[in-house]
């Protein structure tokens, strides 16, 4: 007698629960009111003083930036409010400080706010913050980019100052309220063609912090107002166009901040003039993110099969993602979860996450991928007289050309016997047959 039987080679893999979505409720609220009654003018005035509750109890958090971009900002002309000057808040019409904004100069070769110097003790453009901060508010973070003016084309060097960033309250020409600044200051100045390169100084309310390089072309540096939750401490940074990072760190008194304070370089003969871009008033001094749920410390997957990192965190409202392989960040990998729709050797190692928000980051514990392999192999089952003898032979397809081959003879010990083909477990397929030997 002779037949066949069909071993299909299958594998199983592991379904996965995907993880919960992070949601995030963005809210705009937008009012209108028409006065056309005494009536319907109260009732406007009810609603305005209950949207001011309700936003005063729910907002916990500012957040700005301000590039220059924008519609509002036209080059060649003075931008609006919340821009302004000293002199214009009081009502002096005798004085203004002719800030501009001006193309191509901002970082990229977006716009920037170039503010040229006119001798006035209050030459600085002033931003207004739509919402005063105060140590409510908790940790805080003001920064903004400035590109001190480049080296004149004669090589004459008189800056008295190169310009710099202020924050704080009050005004100065009253000397009311409480300011800090990071100032850029040629130190030696004087009518004369070279200039030390430790002459130009970076100075803070703590002393001096570095020097910086005035150059030709975008030169910009990064000012950093930072304070902490208890607001009795004002840290100062520098970062430079090279990357590098300087920082002390100066007493606050607590006191709210509600403007922004951009200078001019004063001038004296070179006719050069600041420029500032990418205005920030953030809550990126708060801690650093937190991973609340790590990934997986092992996953084992078959050849071919699925694998899937995901982590959760927290901290900050805009949380980017980086996976890494062995150290290596992994292209396009960005998001909270990780997916390998088909893995292969090139897989294997150890899996990590870096989680990012306002400059400061957490990484993941590491998440071990490797592939288990699995024999699955044909088992022929025998039925007969215990003493018969059988040829048995296979093949991998039935319908081919490679024909049958001669698997194993077997003269049955038991019935029924089983026996194990080890060689079929790379085979996805296999046929076998037997016939009755003498």
């Amino acid at each position: 007698m002779t037949g066949f039987l069909e071993f299909r080679l299958t594998s199983m893999r592991p379904a996965v629960q995907l993880p919960p979505s992070c949601i995030r409720n963005d809210y705009h609220m937008r009012m209108s009111t028409e006065s056309n009654s005494w009536m319907q003018q109260q009732a406007s005035q009810a609603l305005i003083i209950s949207l001011i509750l309700v936003a005063g109890l729910a907002t916990t958090s500012i957040a700005e930036t301000n590039n220059l971009d924008g519609p509002a900002y036209v080059p060649g002309t003075r931008p609006p409010k919340p821009w302004t000057d000293s002199y214009a808040e009081r009502g002096d019409t005798t004085h203004t400080v002719p800030f501009t904004v001006v193309a191509g100069r901002g970082v990229g070769g977006s716009q920037a706010l170039e503010v040229p110097d006119t001798g006035l003790f209050e030459g600085y453009a002033v931003y207004l913050l739509p919402q005063p901060l105060t140590s409510a508010d908790g940790p805080r973070r003001i920064s903004v980019k400035y590109d001190p003016p480049q080296p004149a084309p004669d090589g004459y060097m008189n800056f008295l100052t190169y310009g710099g960033a202020w924050i704080g309250n009050g005004w100065m020409q009253i000397d009311t309220g409480h300011r800090v600044g990071i100032l850029f200051k040629l130190e030696d100045w004087g009518f004369k063609s070279y200039n030390a390169p430790e002459d130009f100084k970076v100075f803070t309310p703590a002393g001096q912090l570095g020097t910086f390089v005035p150059s030709v072309g975008a030169n910009y540096h990064e000012l950093v107002f930072e304070l902490n939750a208890a607001w009795d401490t004002m840290t100062f940074t520098v970062v430079t166009p090279g990357g590098a990072s300087l920082s002390n760190s100066y007493a606050w008194d607590g006191s709210p901040i509600d403007k922004v304070w951009l200078g001019p370089a004063t001038d004296q003969y070179v006719g050069q003039t600041a420029a500032y871009d990418d205005l920030v008033v953030d809550s990126s001094s708060a801690p650093a993110p937190e991973i609340e749920i790590q990934p997986a410390s092992f996953a084992t997957v078959s050849a071919g099969g699925r694998a899937e990192f995901s982590v959760q965190a927290k901290g900050g409202d805009d949380l980017e993602y980086q996976w890494q392989l062995n150290g290596n960040p992994i292209e396009g990998a960005t998001s909270a979860t990780y997916v390998i729709p088909s893995v292969d050797s090139s897989h294997v190692g150890e899996y990590r996450v870096v989680v990012s928000s306002g400059g400061k980051s957490v990484t993941s514990d590491p998440s071990v991928l490797s592939l288990v392999g699995v024999n699955t192999c044909a088992v022929v089952v025998l039925e007969g007289p215990v003493g018969a003898k059988y040829r048995i032979d296979y093949t991998d397809d039935i319908e081919g050309a490679s024909g049958w081959q001669l698997w194993t003879n077997v003269t049955l010990s038991a019935s029924p016997q089983a026996l194990v083909d080890f060689g079929s477990n790379h085979s996805h397929k296999r046929f076998y047959r037997t016939e009755p030997q003498p």
